[in-house]
């Protein structure tokens, strides 16, 4: 498949070809990871399914985000924001050392205490405010061991200044009510085991 992508996008495209950039898009999915570099650098990510792309190797995309958050310097540039399917939902899986919570729970912590541990700005923290609503959202629903769920607030604790304060899909009203579930999830939390917070 590798081959072939490459035989197919030997030759420049004018903008009329746009129709087949999006098939080859889909096909480099299947590629070797160097021919996946090789099309981010010269095409970027808006066509692919960064999802799909993260799924067919977690480790290694896990391994660059890591590195893109201690190689950044003092601020987390925009585009980091490609990243955030693997603090959501990749993988879905229970994380080994504790099955209460997934892989990506897991992940999304590890990189959040990262961020925290390095002091970091964030140029664009949509991406956070995706990630925060998400992790407290699943910290409900699965209920994972008391320790995680109070490590997992102490670390948004420390990013939730950075959140946006106008949420990108936008009306008024839609982040009026996204705050409602925000806060609401908190709550649920401080109810199940006051104590801890």
């Amino acid at each position: 498949m590798t081959n072939l992508l490459q035989t197919l996008t030997s030759e420049e495209h004018d903008a009329d070809d746009r129709s087949l950039l999006d098939i080859y898009a889909k096909l480099v999915l299947t590629c070797t990871p160097e021919q996946k570099d090789a099309w981010i650098a010269h095409h970027g990510t808006a066509d692919l399914n960064m999802a799909k792309l993260f799924e067919t190797d977690v480790s290694l995309h896990q391994s660059r985000c890591l590195e893109a958050i201690t190689t950044c310097g003092d601020t987390l540039g925009g585009d980091f924001g490609s990243y955030s399917p693997l603090f959501n939902f990749i993988p879905q899986e229970p994380d080994p050392t504790d099955p209460t919570d997934s892989s990506s729970m897991a992940f999304a912590l590890r990189a959040l205490h990262l961020i925290q541990k390095l002091a970091l700005k964030l140029d664009d923290a949509d991406w956070l405010d995706e990630t925060m609503r998400s992790l407290l959202a699943r910290l409900v629903r699965r209920k994972p061991s008391a320790e995680f769920t109070s490590d997992a607030l102490d670390a948004m604790a420390y990013c939730a200044p950075q959140r946006p304060g106008k949420h990108p899909r936008g009306t008024r009203w839609r982040r009026i009510d996204l705050e409602k579930k925000y806060w609401l999830n908190i709550l649920r939390l401080w109810r199940r085991d006051p104590s801890l917070y």
